[in-house]
């Protein structure tokens, strides 16, 4: 259900983007500076009043039916979200995104230095923050209703020293340094026919998400679920490349999670083939109805996550 709602929001997303693009002026490209390749600084608030799905014809024996997303943001702590540093360039074996430091408000290119707002300990405080009001999806009376709203609040790629910490501790990654960890995305042509082939390692920490059932009055933490400190990340070796998953389980370094497909539309279907996503995960605490201490059932560490396959989607 998650994944088809986090789909709708990008889907819903993208004609914003387009345009974006289509609006790029002097004043804007004074941001972009290039040599070989592309950098790409960016500060902004996007807001989405609501975004609606419709299936036609329901599930074939009742009405029509959809789900509506409203009052969707995406900012920092109220103001503008920044990320600094994006790159993108046309490399040997395809085109090479380099996702920036979120959070960051500036990008020194010649030092590959980056700065940001962090708290008394060294955290940053200026991550990316998304909300959404209201998710409404139809009950047994055949009419809309909300089923809570979700906050995802300062989310980023920085690994600090508590979360270096945190993942030493769980793990054998050994002697790591405080960095932004730069999410890679590699788009490639296929050797033979055609199609695309898309890698991508990214490191991502969420401080918390929360779900809220508030019933239309407002948000109390006693009807919410918070899930704490969400980091996302895999094991490698200093040295290794991008594609390299050999030391997942016992790598000392910390890197972003490693995802492969391959991209084709056969037979009226979208088909992702040789999947792979590698990757560990760590919560610190899920919390029910408020996030004291007294309320936490407890941290989670999923290590060494491993999954191959493939997927077809299609229309019924």
């Amino acid at each position: 259900m998650f994944k088809r709602l986090a789909l709708a929001t990008a889907v819903a997303m993208a004609p914003m983007a387009v345009s974006a693009l289509e609006s790029l002026d002097d004043e804007l490209l004074g941001d972009v500076t290039g040599q070989e390749g592309i950098t790409i600084d960016q500060s902004y608030i996007n807001t989405i009043e609501e975004f609606q799905y419709v299936d036609g014809d329901g599930d074939g024996f009742t009405g029509a039916g959809k789900i509506v997303i409203q009052g969707i943001t995406i900012d920092s702590n109220g103001g503008n979200y920044s990320v600094s540093g994006q790159k993108i360039d046309a490399a040997e074996y395809g085109v090479l995104i380099s996702e920036g430091g979120m959070g960051a408000h500036n990008y020194d290119p010649g030092t590959g230095s980056y700065s940001w707002t962090g708290d008394a300990s060294g955290n940053i405080t200026s991550g990316q923050d998304t909300r959404i009001n209201a998710i409404q999806v139809g009950n047994t009376s055949g009419a809309l209703n909300s089923i809570g709203s979700v906050t995802i609040d300062n989310q980023h790629n920085l690994l600090e020293d508590s979360r270096i910490a945190v993942i030493e501790s769980f793990t054998e990654a050994s002697s790591n340094a405080s960095r932004y960890v730069i999410g890679r995305t590699l788009i490639s042509s296929k050797v033979s026919g055609t199609g695309v082939i898309i890698y991508s390692d990214k490191f991502r920490h969420i401080d918390s998400i929360t779900y809220s059932d508030h019933d239309g009055a407002a948000e109390d933490t006693n009807n919410s679920i918070v899930i704490k400190g969400i980091t996302q990340f895999r094991q490698a070796n200093v040295g290794d490349n991008m594609h390299d998953t050999s030391n997942y389980l016992d790598g000392a370094e910390i890197r972003g999670a490693y995802s492969r497909m391959t991209l084709d539309v056969e037979g009226g279907k979208l088909v992702l083939s040789d999947q792979l996503n590698v990757g560990s995960t760590v919560v610190d605490g899920i919390y029910l109805g408020g996030s004291a201490g007294s309320n936490n059932l407890g941290s989670i560490a999923i290590l060494g996550n491993r999954s191959e396959g493939s997927t077809s989607i299609y229309a019924h």
